[in-house]
């Protein structure tokens, strides 16, 4: 009945340990719940989840609306299918930053000085048109295009207008191999990095995804379950003590 997602933090130091964690309910009408954990107060924290557009970080492009492309209820939105035609799209064969080998020609992802990720890009045969306007409080986008793959069934570029209706943001979620394996020694494609692009004032926020933070190695089916992770109880667990 729900999904749950964590953010941790672990740089700079006096915000180590600041863990949200977000439990999104399958009801497609249910904001989700959102759990913080403060170091300072040693606690945790119900706070409200209502502040869908506002930045998730300061300085950065999207919003905690807009991450996984759409992350709000589905039925906090009308849909509508506009088209249906052929377009360039990220391809699953692009190879990551973190993929064994892989030289700075191959990343997907650049070094921080340089604005643009590098990414093999193909012709996708069938990519769904799918427009969205948004019926939350506080909603400062008057449209969302959301650009599906009708092959890989996923969402990997959006279109968004501003109030005004003038195009305002695009962002794109890159796939690639990413150099880890699974327990059964399968090498595993996933999301590899993240552009959020503000077309207005020319301003990027780029997400990378790294092998290992503090002392979480990331890996494809680790056994971890919501109660070693992602929940108040293990937020105290794993605090700075």
């Amino acid at each position: 009945e729900i999904h749950r997602t964590l953010l941790s933090l672990t740089e700079p130091f006096d915000v180590y340990g600041l863990a949200v964690a977000s439990t999104i309910y399958y009801d497609a009408a249910k904001l989700p719940d959102t759990d913080l954990y403060i170091p300072t107060l040693r606690r945790t924290r119900r706070v409200p989840s209502t502040q869908r557009f506002e930045p998730a970080s300061p300085y950065s492009t999207y919003y905690t609306s807009d991450l996984d492309l759409q992350n709000d209820p589905v039925l906090t939105w009308s849909w509508k299918l506009e088209g249906r035609k052929p377009m360039l799209a990220p391809s699953a064969s692009n190879i990551g930053a973190r993929a064994k080998g892989a030289t700075k020609e191959d990343f997907i992802f650049p070094p921080s000085d340089e604005k643009f990720p590098r990414s093999t890009w193909e012709l996708r045969p069938e990519m769904l048109l799918v427009d969205g306007v948004p019926h939350l409080p506080g909603a400062n986008y008057s449209r969302k295009r959301l650009y599906i793959d009708g092959i890989y069934q996923r969402s990997q570029m959006a279109d968004i207008w501003d109030m005004a209706g003038k195009l305002w943001k695009f962002f794109v979620f890159l796939t690639g191999k990413t150099g880890r394996s699974d327990n059964a020694g399968a090498e595993a494609v996933d999301l590899s990095g993240i552009v959020f692009a503000d077309l207005q004032r020319d301003y990027h926020s780029n997400v990378n995804f790294y092998d290992k933070v503090g002392d979480i190695d990331f890996r494809v089916n680790a056994n971890l379950t919501i109660e070693d992770w992602i929940s108040p109880s293990a937020m105290l667990r794993r605090a700075r003590r």
